[in-house]
C-alpha cells in the first residue's frame, strides 16, 4: 500500500510541476499579447473640417501668381 501511494503522490507533485510551467508560458504569452497590442500604432480615423461660408467667400485662391 505505500508504494501505490508513494506512485499517486510521484504522480501529483509531476502534474504540479507541469500546471507551474503551463501557468508561466500562458502569462508570459498573456504579457506579450497585451504588450505587442499596446505597442502598436493605431490608425487614427480622419476628422471632418466644416468651415462656415462667410471663410470660404474670403478664402484666396492657391494658384501661382505671375
Amino acid at each position: 500500500m505505500t508504494a501505490a501511494f508513494e506512485d499517486q503522490n510521484s504522480k501529483e507533485a509531476e502534474m504540479s510541476y507541469l500546471n507551474t510551467i503551463l501557468a508561466v508560458w500562458a502569462t508570459c504569452g498573456i504579457g506579450a499579447v497585451l504588450f505587442i497590442r499596446g505597442a502598436t500604432r493605431q490608425e487614427a480615423k480622419p476628422v471632418l473640417v466644416r468651415v462656415r461660408e462667410s471663410q470660404r467667400a474670403d478664402a484666396k485662391p492657391l494658384g501661382h501668381t505671375a
